[in-house]
């Protein structure tokens, strides 16, 4: 299975798991990884919440391309990267309006990879 099968695949899975079932969600592909996190360093994926959207229930992600064609457990870091970025649409309604500072957003990043592993771990029955 190709990255694009899998990363639909798990939002498919996911999406309703997390109640985002009314939330519009479009994915990207960034082929040559053209978009950087703050510090300039490569991302597994980015979320896009336009608040001007309609209620904030639309969302694009961009999932770097080029870091699962060097990835040799893909379904697993797949899963991993859209699971982390469908939790941040989880908690959009509460950290938008959120400063933004370096702070709060090690805080929210650190939450979503403990929610991560929960939850995959609690899949695996090792909870």
């Amino acid at each position: 299975m190709d990255y694009r099968a899998a990363i639909q695949k798990y939002t498919k899975k996911w999406v309703p798991k997390l109640f985002l079932s009314d939330w519009i969600i479009k994915l990207e592909y960034d082929l040559h990884n053209k978009k950087k996190h703050k510090g300039n360093h490569e991302y597994d994926a980015i979320t896009v919440v336009p608040f001007n959207s309609p209620e904030y229930m639309t969302a694009i992600i961009v999932f770097n391309v080029k870091k699962y064609r060097k990835h040799k457990h893909i379904h697993a870091q797949v899963e991993h990267t859209v699971l982390h970025e469908l939790l941040h649409l989880s908690l959009a309604h509460v950290t938008f309006r959120v400063s933004g500072s370096d702070a709060h957003v090690l805080a929210e990043e650190t939450l979503v990879q403990r929610m991560v592993q929960t939850l995959l771990n609690l899949e695996e029955g090792n909870a």
